[in-house]
């Protein structure tokens, strides 16, 4: 008999899960809305297979788009244009370990926005000198948050060191039931086959 309701109970909270995910997070307008307001400084983790760089999937796909689970890096190294803020170079590793998994089309996103840096500890030194203010980083990613309308049961997925540090400093108090998983950045030294292995055995996809 507690066999028979554990098996009961597991199937319940897979349908739930299923009836969550293929219920659509989001209207057109909802949609349009996100891409004018966040198309320059974010993005979504769905890709064209053929093209990486191709935004034109994600408006294919917004059924899929989702935010039980967020990406957050810390800024972006280059100016990017409407939605193509996480395809460079090394967001291949991210294409590798999401693309075709259960959570693809989750918010990928930065903690420090139109911040253009390649180095971490010019960052950091800018954030201690007061030079970049991160009090109004911090409320915009607050606001932003709500607009892509997270829950409790988000996930967030911080990508490197700074960006989980500012995190933990800055947000997690303001987000203390949600979990948050640590992943190495995908531009870290390491092959592709090591980054995806790492970070899909962290979330457990």
């Amino acid at each position: 008999m507690k066999n028979a309701n554990l098996l009961l109970e597991s199937t319940i909270t897979l349908l739930n899960t299923i009836n969550s995910m293929l219920k659509e997070t989001y209207t057109i307008e909802e949609y349009q809305h996100l891409k004018v307001k966040y198309g320059n400084v974010a993005s979504w983790a769905i890709w064209n297979e053929n093209n990486h760089k191709d935004t034109l999937i994600i408006e294919e796909n917004i059924g899929l788009l989702n935010s039980r689970y967020v990406g957050v890096a810390l800024n972006i190294s280059n100016p990017v244009k409407e939605w193509s803020n996480f395809r460079g170079t090394h967001c291949r590793k991210l294409e590798q370990a999401f693309n075709k998994t259960s959570i693809r089309g989750f918010y990928l996103t930065d903690v420090l926005k139109n911040i253009v840096e390649k180095n971490s500890s010019v960052i950091l030194k800018k954030i201690k000198s007061n030079e970049i203010k991160i009090e109004s980083h911090i409320a915009s990613f607050i606001e932003e948050m709500k607009d892509v309308k997270i829950t409790e049961e988000t996930i967030f997925l911080t990508f490197g060191y700074l960006a989980n540090e500012l995190f933990t400093k800055h947000l997690k108090q303001i987000y203390p039931n949600n979990k948050v998983i640590k992943l190495k950045h995908y531009s870290a030294r390491g092959t592709d086959k090591e980054w995806v292995k790492l970070a899909i055995e962290k979330i457990g996809i």
